[in-house]
């Protein structure tokens, strides 16, 4: 999973599930589980699973930082691919 400031007036973080989709299913959907369960980023994950690994989920700096659990949120769920648990 990459992720990317985007430059603009309102940046963002953008991250790509759709490399960890391609390989594995399971991982993406726990990453979007776990982002999920932030109110304040599962309002920005409203569309379908499918949906949003196709066209990478953005998550704007200002939310990330409204919300000091936001960004913690935001690293554990990366840390489900980069370190995923062992059976």
């Amino acid at each position: 999973m990459s992720s990317r400031i985007t430059r603009s007036e309102k940046p963002k973080l953008t991250a790509n599930l759709r490399s960890v989709w391609d390989v594995d299913e399971a991982p993406a959907l726990d990453v979007l589980a776990e982002l999920r369960g932030h109110p304040g980023l599962a309002s920005l994950l409203k569309a379908d699973d499918d949906e949003l690994v196709r066209r990478y989920p953005s998550f704007p700096l200002a939310v990330l930082g409204a919300a000091p659990d936001a960004l913690d949120t935001l690293l554990r769920a990366l840390d489900l691919v980069v370190r995923p648990s062992t059976p």
